[in-house]
């Protein structure tokens, strides 16, 4: 799917209409969506502690206040509470530091974390795979 995602972008880099920095964004993102899936299908020494963090050395005034919620384990059990209700999946999880609303990720077909930023106005998500330790403004497009 990301891959899919990749080829569409660079296919729309390539007529020129979109800004080179959206267009780097957009690849940014699904570059972490990759890495993160990397992450979650590769064997781990369970007795490990494994956090992930993605340092970006950039910040916002709505990442420095947020939150942090817990780093989610696999005893959580977090699920997308809406893609059950839909009969669907989801790829990755996010969780709302501000509500603990937990949703599926861009990558996943109903988007829930950005439709509850659109719902809510609470502008960062922080990952709620497990062991991963990251944060994401809607408002300013930065990972922190």
């Amino acid at each position: 799917m990301i891959d899919a995602e990749r080829q569409k972008v660079l296919k729309i880099r390539s007529t020129g209409t979109v800004p080179s920095e959206v267009v780097r964004e957009v690849l940014s993102i699904l570059d972490v969506e990759e890495s993160m899936l990397d992450i979650s299908t590769t064997d781990h020494d369970a007795d490990a502690p494994r956090v992930r963090r993605i340092p970006t050395g950039r910040s916002c005034d709505h990442l420095d206040t947020a939150g942090h919620a817990p780093v989610a384990t696999a005893e959580d059990g977090l699920v997308c509470e809406q893609c059950i209700e839909l009969g669907s999946h989801w790829v990755s999880l996010r969780r709302c530091p501000a509500c603990g609303n937990v949703a599926c990720c861009d990558s996943s077909p109903h988007k829930h974390a950005t439709e509850h930023f659109h719902d809510s106005a609470h502008p960062v998500m922080q990952s709620a795979q497990p062991g991963e330790d990251w944060r994401w403004c809607f408002v300013h497009h930065l990972t922190g």
